[in-house]
């Protein structure tokens, strides 16, 4: 190979190099953009949960605006058997009730009261990260729960419909 052989290869390598580069770059900007236009805005939150009767939970709040569910071992283990899609007045109040809790800014300190109960937090936001673990009751996290027990309870729907209905009337 001449030197001008050399030279062409050279120059078709350094184009591919900033193709792929350029690639890269702007599909790292598109994706910070459907960060935002996430039904959640961006923000992902897991929350594990061991209450004072040492019944464990998950809540996963997935950027797509749907909470996934894991209980018990299920929710040691990290994982979730239930998924399902959150409203947007849901989403809407646990994105004031993060916003009001002002996580980012500091650490909640724990309390560990009563004993046994645990929070393992870590949320996701366009702009940054936090986890933290608290032991005991926490007002800060305590409505975040709250809100998201609800929306979980919608896993029992189907079951509780098959139910049969009370009525005064006997069965023959």
């Amino acid at each position: 190979m001449n030197r001008l052989q050399r030279s062409q290869v050279a120059g078709r390598v350094f184009f591919l190099c900033v193709l792929c580069a350029s690639v890269v770059i702007l599909e790292g900007c598109a994706g910070n953009g459907s960060r935002m236009e996430s039904a959640t805005g961006g923000v992902e939150l897991s929350l594990f949960v061991r209450d004072a009767t040492g019944a464990e939970m998950l809540y996963d709040v997935n950027r797509d605006g749907t909470l996934s569910f894991g209980g018990g071992m299920d929710a040691r283990l990290g994982n979730t058997t239930w998924k399902g899609a959150m409203t947007e007045e849901e989403i809407r109040q646990l994105r004031e009730l993060l916003s009001r809790q002002e996580w980012f800014k500091a650490k909640p300190r724990s309390t560990d009261e009563p004993e046994g109960v645990l929070y393992r937090v870590s949320i996701n936001a366009p702009q940054s990260r936090r986890r933290f673990t608290l032991k005991g009751e926490h007002e800060s996290v305590k409505p975040v729960r709250e809100l998201l027990e609800k929306v979980a309870l919608r896993r029992l729907e189907g079951d509780l419909e098959r139910l049969p209905k009370p009525s005064l009337e006997r069965r023959p």
